[in-house]
């Protein structure tokens, strides 16, 4: 499962689908691939029982490969359009109680982008409880955040993934180039 946060409305659904059936086509076609086992799955066996245990594994493959449609990988897709600031805060604090309630194969996070929140914020001044912030505040703040998220899910085996089109090399937010 993997939980998108789009910020930006920049989710393209129909590329989306394109890599999904990309995605189902090539997992089927390499699941037909003549199965190797590795020499510790080999181990005491003999050629008939190599042989036999190759056409196992090859067929559920396969029907793995099957079962993995677009629609299958799409529906492990679950998106958070993000609007502002305080939405992003409140999503980012209440993902633990999502995933572990409802969503607890989530394998990835991707926050894209984790810039847009702040840029809107800092362009009209306001941080999460409505009052003026600067820039470096709500970044700490963001950051603070996700670097919570990331120490929480990497234990669990959850990969988090952010997009960034800011950078603060000097008192203004500039373009992220890296």
């Amino acid at each position: 499962e993997c939980i998108f946060i789009d910020t930006e409305n920049s989710l393209d659904y129909t590329r989306l689908h394109v890599i999904a059936v990309a995605l189902s086509k090539h997992l089927e076609r390499i699941s037909k691939m003549p199965h190797k086992l590795k020499p510790s799955e080999r181990a005491g066996l003999s050629e008939d029982e190599l042989v036999e245990k190759c056409k196992r594994v090859q067929m559920r493959k396969i029907a793995a490969a099957k079962a993995l449609t677009a629609d299958a990988i799409l529906d492990k897709i679950h998106v958070y359009k993000v609007d502002d600031y305080a939405e992003m805060v409140a999503v980012l604090k209440s993902l633990d109680r999502f995933i572990a309630s409802s969503k607890p194969n989530t394998k990835l996070i991707v926050i894209d982008s984790i810039a847009m929140p702040v840029r809107q914020a800092a362009a009209i001044g306001i941080g999460k409880s409505g009052a003026p912030e600067s820039t470096n505040k709500l970044v700490a703040e963001l950051g603070k955040l996700v670097q919570g998220l990331c120490r929480t899910k990497a234990g669990n085996g959850v990969a988090v993934v952010t997009t960034n089109h800011i950078g603060i090399a000097t008192k203004v937010p500039t373009a992220g180039l890296g």
